[in-house]
């Protein structure tokens, strides 16, 4: 992508019509820095019978392919298991987010894990665990953050950019408005920044993309419903900072509707976009 500042210069170049896919399969599987052939996996839901010593639900786990099945190597669920399953508050709604050390982890009910990649921490629970939802140091893990930290809870997926000030982690909550997360020593402070939308359901999806860690380069990109169907970009470095959306020229830009959880993809300078009929690519125009 070209600088930041040169977004003014963004519209739509290509417009592709044809249905593109009829089903989709969702899951999640390894992503760049799992090894040994080892395969990342979350679940929202039981899997399958379980042994007796399991607990009910394996939220995040290392698998690995053993004969044919994978086999669980380790794997971590919150201690109030039991009540997220009472309330269908999937804990797997959330795509876990794969950091060298780290894997950041959130669900409906919208708390934030961070669980080691050494140590994924298993299943500890505690008497009455559905009044004591708030308590943050049950789980053996390296941060818990309580219910609704991100408001609405995670229905997608979450992203991650680093620059000359730190790391940042981006959520985008059902409920929420689009936030920056500095990890700092393994830890997730404050947001150190978010944007003035209030998303709405299912929230969004953000997505980066830079030249390295050069801030100037870097774009946070979002679909976004709020106020009709939007593509956004924010800057990175501090996402109150929106940079452009496709409201400003709708005559030009327009997005006339999306399905939930669709994800912009930047690939080769150039943003794409699924509609629900359409296939949409924004670029610059100069």
């Amino acid at each position: 992508m070209k600088e930041a500042d040169d977004v003014d210069g963004v519209g739509l170049v290509h417009r592709r019509v044809p249905r593109l896919i009829d089903d989709v399969l969702l899951a999640v599987g390894a992503g760049k820095g799992c090894s040994h052939g080892l395969v990342q996996v979350r679940l929202g839901h039981t899997l399958g019978k379980r042994r007796h010593h399991e607990p009910p639900h394996l939220h995040v786990a290392w698998t690995r392919p053993e004969h044919g099945t994978l086999a669980i190597v380790q794997y971590f669920t919150p201690f109030y298991q039991a009540c997220l399953a009472e309330k269908d508050q999937d804990f797997g709604s959330g795509s876990p987010l794969l950091l060298p050390k780290e894997i950041i982890a959130i669900g409906k009910e919208g708390a934030i894990s961070v669980v080691s990649r050494a140590d994924f921490g298993g299943y500890h629970t505690i008497h009455h665990p559905c009044a004591h939802m708030y308590e943050t140091d049950v789980d053996h893990v390296i941060q818990d953050l309580p219910p609704q930290t991100a408001v609405g809870g995670i229905w997608s997926a979450e992203t991650t950019w680093t620059g000359p000030s730190g790391q940042y982690v981006y959520t985008a909550g059902q409920a929420d408005h689009l936030k920056a997360w500095r990890l700092v020593n393994g830890k997730l402070t404050a947001p150190a920044s978010r944007a003035h939308e209030t998303l709405v359901y299912p929230g969004g999806i953000p997505v980066g993309s830079s030249d390295g860690g050069n801030p100037a380069t870097a774009i946070v990109w979002m679909l976004d419903q709020e106020k009709g169907p939007a593509l956004r970009a924010y800057s990175a470095s501090n996402v109150a900072d929106e940079l452009y959306n496709t409201q400003q020229d709708p005559g030009r830009d327009a997005i006339p509707g999306y399905d939930n959880f669709c994800v912009p993809t930047v690939a080769d300078g150039r943003v794409f976009v699924g509609t629900t009929g359409e296939l949409l690519i924004y670029g610059l125009l100069h």
